[in-house]
């Protein structure tokens, strides 16, 4: 009887032992894993950083896109009124050689 309890006692100890070895391995696979989500959440706050300076320089492209419109329709009404001053010319120059003759 005796000999059966010290085996029982020796079979607990040596499943105490197994439970705190395989209690060690989770406790070291549980740290790795908040090591890696902590360099995802890293990376994602990267991946976030680069996200808003290409969002602000999309938008400075847009603004600097807008003022050459602006520019190109100011340029086109130039060229128009231009253009119209030259008509009036060429009619007034043809007035005039037609009253000189």
């Amino acid at each position: 009887m005796v000999n059966m309890a010290g085996e029982s006692f020796n079979l607990i100890k040596e499943s105490v032992n197994l439970v705190t070895v395989q209690i060690h391995q989770i406790s070291a696979s549980v740290e790795k894993i908040s090591s890696i989500t902590e360099d995802v959440v890293y990376s994602v706050n990267d991946v976030f950083a680069i996200a808003e300076t290409a969002a602000a320089g999309a938008q400075n492209v847009s603004a600097a896109i807008e003022e050459q419109l602006a520019s190109m329709e100011e340029i086109l009404a130039s060229a128009n009124a231009l253009s119209n001053m030259a008509d009036e010319l060429q009619q007034a120059i043809a007035v005039s050689e037609y009253n000189c003759n």
